[in-house]
């Protein structure tokens, strides 16, 4: 049995609960989980490959029970969903369970394979080896390799021992905190550029550079559905069915929403939800190719 196939046999609803009690942090996250779930079964998977089977680890105690899964950490999810599953695992541990472990290693890294890109560009690109995909990357880039280029130390003890006067450490610190919040500005930057790209109307991004000295986090929401028609129920059944995130420390809200016309239909039914699910709400909508309904959003400490 593939991973595919497992997801496809068992229900999102009875993976959930045994999710939530491997990892309590995932109540905050089960719409997201809900929606890689989701895809995994709904994808074309690669070709099988016989390279690797996933496989399960177990507690070394009487219970021995299935803790951890082995070969589900690709970030190349067609490839995941083609890889087959131990078949004595499958003989020694239910099949829920098993796919709530596939399901909570392969989102370590992020909830989709978009997430996963994301991160794994800003990994390389602060390190230096992805190219900037803003103006505020572009400065970041520039004034890193300037203010801090690469020297060679001839050991740990050398980085320990470098001394430095105090008018340097604070010349230091003054350009580290420059260079976050140029981090921050190209997040900002991301959603303003999506914004252009899919025309939405709703706000401007002036509305969100003058959020940018408050604190913020940065999440994402999408259908996932095999007909564009079911995609605005698909979200509204995340938000008021599955959506366990605490909003109550956030003081406002946008969402920059985008689909093809299909899957856009009905939208004001989503409005009304997510008018009612969060704090402050400010709602831009526009249009894409997309036949799911995507959700960049932005909340607002």
């Amino acid at each position: 049995m593939t991973l595919q196939e497992l997801f496809r046999k068992v229900d999102f609803d009875d993976v959930a609960p045994i999710l939530l009690s491997i990892d309590e942090r995932m109540g905050g996250s089960l719409t997201s989980a809900r929606e890689a779930f989701d895809e995994v079964r709904l994808l074309t998977p690669a070709p099988k490959e016989n390279d690797h089977i996933i496989t399960l680890d177990y507690r070394k105690d009487n219970s021995r029970e299935a803790c951890w899964v082995n070969w589900c950490d690709d970030d190349k999810w067609p490839v995941l969903a083609a890889r087959i599953i131990d078949q004595s695992d499958l003989r020694e541990t239910s099949e829920a369970r098993i796919a709530a472990l596939c399901l909570w290693v392969m989102t370590f890294d992020g909830f989709s394979e978009e997430d996963i890109e994301g991160k794994i560009h800003d990994g390389f690109f602060y390190y230096g080896f992805a190219e900037p995909r803003n103006k505020y990357e572009e400065e970041y880039r520039k004034l890193d390799k300037e203010w801090f280029p690469p020297r060679i130390l001839k050991s740990f003890k050398e980085i320990e021992e470098r001394v430095q006067s105090e008018e340097e450490k604070a010349l230091e610190d003054k350009r580290w905190e420059y260079l976050r919040l140029l981090r921050r500005k190209a997040k900002i930057e991301d959603r303003c550029l999506l914004m252009e790209r899919t025309g939405c109307v709703g706000f401007t991004r002036e509305d969100l550079w003058e959020n940018l000295s408050n604190g913020f986090e940065l999440n994402r929401f999408r259908s996932v559905v095999e007909n564009p028609e079911d995609a605005v129920d698909y979200i509204i059944e995340s938000f008021t069915r599955y959506d366990r995130a605490d909003y109550s420390s956030f003081s406002k809200t946008f969402f920059i929403i985008h689909g093809n016309e299909t899957a856009m239909r009905g939208i004001q039914k989503l409005v009304d939800v997510i008018n009612s699910h969060f704090p402050n709400p400010r709602i831009a909508l526009g249009r894409s190719a997309s036949e799911q309904i995507k959700i960049n959003s932005v909340m607002i400490k």
